[in-house]
């Protein structure tokens, strides 16, 4: 008898259809474990580009905004309903004021501007919204702590390829909160 099953053995050809399905679902799971990793990493990929685009964008704005308003003289003027603007004058007898403006029905697509005496509005930056209390209500961008100090706080996340912002951007938004003192005020 075993003369008949070494002899099976040796005129079969090929795979059982046991040993083909076996390997199949084996090459099935690694393919689909290899194709799932690469999706992870591409989605790891994009979320770590918008992190860094958006603490990019916050620490370049806040770099621009402290430095204007650290070399200001007094604060003129402020928005103490909304907070969304702030006025101060400089040494040399000029004021500039800072406005955030957020269109009515646009998600996250909030614009500072810096206006000059002189009319002159530049875009200081773009993509900006006020950050969220815990009640869901928002907080002022410009708020006075003294005549000397001002309290700025905004929100800033990377726009979708179409160029509006994202409703959707709590896993990489970037928070911006600091305080300047004026630094040519008078006591």
């Amino acid at each position: 008898m075993t003369g008949s099953i070494q002899t099976n053995r040796k005129s079969r050809r090929g795979f059982t259809l046991t040993e083909v399905l076996i390997a199949s679902s084996i090459g099935f799971m690694v393919s689909a474990s290899i194709v799932s990793t690469f999706i992870w990493t591409g989605k790891q990929s994009s979320l770590c580009s918008k992190i860094a685009w958006s603490q990019t964008e916050a620490m370049r704005t806040s770099g621009k905004i402290e430095s204007y308003l650290r070399n200001a003289q007094c604060i003129t003027a402020i928005d103490q309903t909304n907070g969304n603007w702030v006025e101060v004058r400089f040494v040399n007898g000029t004021t500039n004021r800072f406005t955030y403006y957020n269109a009515p029905n646009t998600a996250r697509d909030g614009k500072m501007y810096l206006t000059r005496t002189n009319t002159q509005e530049t875009l200081v930056a773009y993509g900006l919204t006020k950050i969220m209390s815990t009640n869901g209500y928002p907080q002022a961008m410009f708020t006075k702590i003294n005549e000397r100090a001002i309290r700025v706080a905004f929100r800033v996340s990377e726009p979708t390829p179409n160029g509006n912002r994202a409703s959707d951007d709590e896993l990489y938004f970037a928070c911006a909160r600091f305080a300047v003192c004026l630094r040519n005020a008078t006591y």
